[in-house]
Order: C-alpha cells, then structure tokens, then sequence
C-alpha cells in the first residue's frame, strides 16, 4: 500500500519544489503547455484562483528562501 503525498507547487509531481516546477508553470501561463502537462491541482500557489507567472514567482521566490 502507497500514499502518494504532493505539495502545493509540485506540478510535475516528482516530489520536490524547484525551478522545474515554475518553469512549467510559466509555460502553462504563456499557452505553451496545457494543463494535461503537469498536476493543475497544485498550480494556484498564492490561492487566487487563477495560474500565471504570479504562482511560479512565489516558487522562485520560496527557493531562494525570500
């Protein structure tokens, strides 16, 4: 038995938040990916409702402990 465990940030669902998951985020804001590309659940960072480059910048911003 498993439990698969994911974090808020975790979009491409390899159980660590880094720059990998921003940067998919970002091409999902552009229209570069679409949301089948990673794990929308965990896309909306700051909870506002929407995903754009807003969410990916809170990534960036935890990684380099702002």
């Amino acid at each position: 038995f498993t439990v698969e465990v994911n974090a808020v940030g975790d979009v491409n669902n390899d159980d660590v938040l880094n720059v990998e998951d921003a940067t998919m985020i970002m091409k999902y804001s552009v229209g570069l990916v679409d949301e089948t590309a990673l794990n929308i659940d965990y896309a909306d960072i700051n909870g506002d409702g929407r995903v754009n480059v807003i969410d990916a910048t809170e990534i960036q911003k935890y990684i380099a402990k702002l």
